[in-house]
């Protein structure tokens, strides 16, 4: 795999930025949103909620990055459910603008992920950025938050 020069020279794990999001137990699937704020801009994903009654469901859960004003060079992030055994995940999709990516499964619950964009697409500003959709099914009732541990973030500058 090739890495642009400048990001081999940083630190990939120059930030760790844990999400903690809330979770809700209802007797249906709901799409709680859970965010963190990443330099003035702010990356988000749902929660997942099963209740009694309901059948084991496929579930996309889509990690969106809601504005960024001078583009995107790359990202790597982590995964996780907060309660594993509320949902497994099946496969993650990462949007073709990222010409380079990589996909990690480090268990059921918890997904490494990379993407770059070399070929220069996403540039300048930009809003509602998905990253890449977790493709999960649930599998007992209960709820469970998706964990964001964003590791690398840069502009097309390589700026982090």
């Amino acid at each position: 795999m090739i890495f642009p020069i400048r990001a081999v020279k940083r630190s990939i794990l120059s930030a760790v930025v844990p999400l903690l999001a809330a979770v809700a137990v209802a007797p249906f699937w709901s799409p709680l949103v859970s965010r963190v704020e990443v330099a003035g801009s702010s990356l988000s994903a749902p929660s997942i909620t099963t209740g009694i009654g309901y059948p084991v469901a496929a579930v996309a859960a889509q990690i969106v990055l809601d504005s960024v004003p001078n583009g995107i060079e790359g990202f790597e992030m982590t995964t996780s459910l907060s309660d594993p055994a509320v949902a497994t995940t099946n496969s993650v999709v990462i949007p073709p603008e990222f010409g380079i990516t990589q996909i990690e499964y480090i268990s059921t619950s918890e997904v490494k992920v990379m993407g770059a964009d070399l070929a220069q697409v996403m540039q300048g500003s930009l809003n509602g950025v998905t990253l890449n959709t977790l493709n999960m099914t649930t599998t007992k009732q209960g709820g469970s938050a998706i964990h964001i541990y964003l590791t690398r973030l840069e502009d097309d500058s390589g700026i982090p």
